[in-house]
């Protein structure tokens, strides 16, 4: 059977065992193009969640994506962490959830997060 990749538009060979073991279906013509289109899929997930909560660092203003991550306001990150998961896991609780009002976040980027974890303040705001 031939397939259109849904990432490159590649043309690609899919054998049949998917119609008789239960697996879906690939949608992809190789690795590369399936995790291409998940690194987009995340990215977008993790944009809407930044700017929900602000879209920029709360302490020093930074607005460069790359940057930015979510920082829990009650230093209650390691507990949340163990109940949903890490990383792009919460991003996706987040979402689910309608963005609740516990835990409490903001944006930070990663300069002030590290500064906030290590030394308990951030130097802009001191």
């Amino acid at each position: 059977m031939i397939k259109i990749c849904e990432q490159g538009g590649n043309e690609f060979e899919v054998k049949t065992p998917h119609l008789t073991k239960g697996l879906k279906p690939k949608k992809y013509c190789s690795k590369e193009c399936s995790c291409k289109k998940q690194k987009e899929y995340y990215q977008k997930r993790k944009i809407l969640v930044l700017e929900h909560y602000g879209g920029k660092c709360a302490c020093c203003g930074e607005t460069k994506i790359e940057f930015l991550t979510l920082d829990h306001t009650d230093n209650d990150g390691r507990k949340h962490r163990e109940e949903v998961g890490a990383g792009s896991q919460i991003y996706g609780w987040l979402v689910r959830n309608n963005f609740p009002l516990e835990p409490k976040l903001q944006v930070l980027c990663w300069n002030c997060q590290e500064a906030k974890t290590h030394y308990g303040y951030c130097p802009h705001k001191k």
